[in-house]
């Protein structure tokens, strides 16, 4: 098991690291992993452009960190929402792209309007709250928000999707 917990932080390490490079985060950031026996593997505070697998935090299904070699995103409960919520998602990016930043302040969900737009489900809801997802409460809302899509943006703060 700890040879595919190693496999699945070097994967979650780099996920980070492509989502800096695309420029899907401007500044903060962060990308998880289901694990098989519950809880989930996610990104630390650290640089996303240079994070490595030892950064790689572990966390419960309560979003607590159970190994943290780094510092803890304040919204980790976004990630124990949304794997609460959805059996059938392995793994969730979270970012703040310019074209997420910008859309997301229209508080209008994305039009699918070519068939290349269906790879971020059928609809793009927005979440409505301003307010940063830190208690496991809003980590619920937010994941009821996302219902069964694949990507959601957040009013005004980029936007999540899962696979």
């Amino acid at each position: 098991m700890t040879s595919e917990i190693d496999r699945l932080k070097a994967e979650v390490a780099a996920t980070a690291r492509m989502m800096a490079t695309a420029r899907l985060v401007e500044g903060f950031g962060h990308a998880s992993a289901r694990l098989a026996g519950g809880g989930f593997l996610m990104t630390s505070t650290s640089p996303l452009l240079s994070h490595t697998a030892e950064e790689i935090l572990t966390v419960d299904d309560e979003g607590n960190a159970i190994d943290a070699p780094a510092g803890k995103p304040l919204e980790i409960v976004i990630h124990a929402g949304i794997y609460r919520a959805r059996p059938d998602v392995g793994a969730i990016c979270r970012g703040h792209g310019a074209a997420m930043a910008a859309w997301g302040v229209r508080g209008e969900p994305v039009p699918l309007l070519h068939g290349m737009g269906g790879l971020a489900g059928k609809t793009v809801p927005v979440h409505h709250d301003l307010a940063l997802i830190t208690t496991l409460e809003s980590g619920d809302r937010m994941a009821a928000t996302l219902e069964d899509n694949k990507s959601m943006l957040l009013l005004a703060n980029g936007g999540v999707a899962v696979g």
